[in-house]
C-alpha cells in the first residue's frame, strides 16, 4: 500500500480516532418559564449562532480553540432603563477551555474564564448587545457581520 494513501486514511480518520472537543455549552436556565427567561434568549441569539460558526471550523486549524463549555450570567434582577426608555438587562458570559476529559463532572470555579462576552439583552425586542472594548455593537459581530456600532444610548442607564 503507497504511502501516501496511508496519510490520507488517516487524516480522513483523524476526528473520529482522537477525542476531538466540540464546544459544549453550559446551560443555566431557569425550570419555570425558561423559553422567555433571559438566560434563554442570550443563549437563543448569541451562543447558538456562535456555535454554529464554531462547529464550521476545520480540525486541522491553527485558530484557538472555541471553549468547552459556556456559562450565562444576568447580572442584575431588575430591568434597567436607557435613555430612550427601553428596559435592557445586562449579561456576562464566562468561558472555559479545559481540554481533559471533564465529561459529567463538576467544572472548578478556578478553570472559569469570567467575563468573557459582556452585554445587554433588550427583552421586549429580543435584541442582543455586545461590547467589545468600550464601544457596543449588534451580536452578530461575534460571527463575521460587518456591524455598525449601537445606539450611543444602547446598554446605558439613563
Amino acid at each position: 500500500m503507497s504511502p501516501l494513501l496511508i496519510l490520507l486514511a488517516l487524516l480522513v480518520a483523524a476526528p473520529t480516532l482522537f477525542n476531538v472537543d466540540r464546544p459544549l455549552q453550559a446551560r443555566e436556565l431557569a425550570s419555570v418559564g425558561a423559553a422567555s427567561s433571559p438566560q434563554a434568549l442570550v443563549e437563543a441569539k448569541l451562543l447558538e449562532p456562535l456555535l454554529q460558526k464554531e462547529a464550521k471550523r476545520s480540525t486541522f486549524s491553527r485558530a484557538v480553540r472555541p471553549p468547552s463549555a459556556r456559562r450565562i450570567r444576568i447580572l442584575e434582577g431588575t430591568r434597567q432603563t436607557d435613555a430612550k426608555g427601553n428596559a435592557f438587562l445586562s449579561f456576562s458570559i464566562d468561558e472555559t477551555r479545559s481540554f481533559s476529559g471533564n465529561a459529567g463532572k463538576e467544572i472548578s470555579e478556578d478553570a472559569w474564564h469570567k467575563d468573557a462576552i459582556q452585554g445587554c439583552l433588550y427583552p421586549d425586542s429580543g435584541e442582543v448587545i455586545v461590547k467589545m472594548g468600550e464601544a457596543y455593537y449588534p451580536a452578530s459581530v461575534l460571527w463575521g457581520s460587518q456591524a455598525k456600532t449601537a445606539p450611543a444610548e444602547a446598554c446605558r442607564n439613563s
